[in-house]
């Protein structure tokens, strides 16, 4: 048990409890001493462009520009005191980010030879800059006015980033006989980012609000003058330390796939067997590093083959798609956490896990029941695994024993935590269920007054882990055995198709299942849930022109 609260005697734990019990077993009731909260604004444009060249050739031009700008409150510990906080927001120096993204892709679309080749080829660029959003970590404040000592650990910084991507792409499928055609592509893929990052430090004349001296001793704890002293929220940061790096990745990306047209029988209308082979590449970028410093990550890379059917059956009454699939995962990038030592805090980051795949089955399936009537099935079964995975675990240290052999030890003045190499290759990937199974139905309903959509959907997911260090992987105590949703919609279109609105509902149940949370269990001996929202309803309206 820590004890941080020295004026109550209470420790960590307690305050854990009590958040615990908050909700007399409603898990969506808790303590918080911040709120969780995400607010954003979005505005955009697209034009899309096409021109028919000739019969057989036609350029398109799709251009479209975002705008986004948003803020975000987090609470990372789930108790009632600030012990882990993450806010732009609360502080006067704190801002919202901007966003603003454009991009332009031309398109030349054509065929031939009697329209048994198609092909597509194009040029594709875009571009992200964003800035302003000035982000602050909190560990504190904590007063325990019982002696001249004060503790506020912070890591404020504001990122300003560039992101730019280039790309050239091809695609052309041949049909070569009545039964058999196929289809090649490429892409090649060119993508830079560069981001700075500028940190900031406390003015310490301004830590107290009636002036006195706030004499800085290491790790976030201060020395102050008793009596008199009292808490200035709104301390002045001053700009410290810029960090900024540049990377730039570039991929070529082919796929193939040969497709055999099953003829009409019996009982089959028309069908095809299916063999694709393609790959797939997701840039690197910059993240913090435990040298303070921003460190690259690599790309991602993975190959997938795809082994499948597609059969119309019962007169197209129904349809049938499946698929076998694996994907082999090169680097593939997840989240971790890293001590930053220029603030001696702990800082997400980005880390490659060098080898991992997922293999499996879906299957997905359409029944028009009746004119009217569409009664939908879809089941996936998946495998996921790591087969290679080197992270850097951070626990809480015991400092009457030294750092164990290529162990880093800092000390976050409440506590003291160890960062050593750990071998998480035998883990499951996170976030992917086992099964999952989705059920809908759907019946359209023509009026004088438009056509009317009622539609009611549930779906289960199994066997998930939404883990994060590996200790809290191994509690077992965020593994959901079992998710399951209900939702319904009533959709109306007007007959001339300009108006469309629906009334929804979603989890109609009310599940509180497991769909996330904040476990830091290794850094800071506290863990966090995040359960599905609450039975919600909504409408919609729509006015096309």
């Amino acid at each position: 048990a820590i004890a941080i609260g020295p004026a109550t005697g209470r420790t960590l734990a307690d305050f854990c409890e009590d958040a615990a019990q908050a909700g007399g077993g409603d898990p969506r009731t808790v303590i918080s001493d911040l709120g969780g909260d995400y607010k954003a604004e979005n505005r955009g444009a697209s034009l899309v462009a096409e021109w028919a060249i000739n019969p057989d050739l036609s350029l398109k031009s799709i251009s479209a520009y975002r705008f986004t700008e948003a803020s975000q409150n987090d609470e990372l510990d789930h108790t009632g005191i600030p012990f882990l906080h993450r806010t732009n927001t609360v502080h006067p120096q704190g801002g919202a980010g901007e966003s603003d993204q454009y991009s332009q892709e031309f398109q030349l679309i054509g065929s031939a030879f009697d329209d048994r080749m198609q092909y597509v080829t194009g040029l594709f660029w875009y571009q992200e800059e964003s800035g302003g959003r000035q982000s602050i970590s909190f560990l504190g404040p904590f007063d325990p006015a019982i002696a001249n000592l004060f503790f506020l650990n912070i890591s404020p910084s504001s990122l300003t980033a560039k992101n730019d991507a280039v790309a050239a792409y091809a695609q052309v499928e041949w049909e070569f006989t009545p039964q058999w055609r196929t289809t090649l592509g490429l892409r090649y893929t060119d993508e830079s980012r560069d981001l700075r990052v500028q940190d900031y430090a406390i003015d310490t004349s301004t830590l107290d609000a009636n002036g006195g001296a706030a004499i800085p001793v290491g790790g976030g704890l201060f020395v102050v003058q008793r009596p008199g002293f009292e808490y200035n929220p709104a301390f002045i940061l001053d700009e410290s330390d810029v960090r900024q790096r540049k990377i730039s990745n570039s991929d070529v990306t082919p796929m193939a796939s040969i497709q055999y047209l099953i003829g009409e029988s019996e009982w089959l209308d028309q069908g095809s067997l299916y063999l694709t082979y393609s790959e797939g590449f997701l840039s690197g970028g910059l993240s913090e590093s435990p040298t303070g410093e921003l460190e690259p990550f690599e790309p991602e890379e993975v190959q997938n083959i795809e082994l499948g059917f597609k059969l119309d059956l019962l007169d197209r009454r129904l349809r049938l798609n499946g698929a076998l699939f694996y994907s082999d995962y090169t680097n593939r990038q997840l989240t971790t956490l890293v001590i930053n030592p220029e603030v001696n805090s702990p800082s997400p980051a980005t880390i490659n896990a060098a080898d991992s795949t997922i293999k499996g089955f879906e299957l997905e399936t359409t029944w028009l029941a009746t004119d009217r009537l569409i009664i939908g099935f879809n089941a996936t079964f998946t495998d996921g695994e790591i087969k290679e995975f080197m992270d850097t675990q951070i626990t809480i240290a015991d400092t009457a024993q030294p750092p164990a052999a290529n162990c880093v030890r800092a000390d976050l003045s409440l506590i003291q935590v160890d960062s050593c190499p750990n071998d998480r290759s035998s883990e499951n990937l996170p976030r992917l269920p086992e099964q999952s199974y989705l059920l809908s139905a759907q019946y359209a309903l023509d009026t004088a007054w438009g056509t009317f959509l009622p539609r009611i959907q549930a779906s289960w997911k199994f066997d998930m882990e939404f883990c994060f260090d590996a200790l809290s992987c191994t509690t077992g105590l965020w593994f959901e055995d079992e998710q399951f949703e209900l939702s319904a919609r009533l959709g109306w279109t007007s007959i001339d198709e300009r108006w469309s609105a629906s009334l929804y509902g979603t989890n109609l149940t009310d599940e509180d299942y497991i769909n996330g949370g904040i476990a830091l269990v290794e850094s800071s001996g506290t863990g966090g849930f995040a359960v599905a929202p609450p039975r919600m309803y909504g409408a919609e309206i729509q006015y096309r022109f």
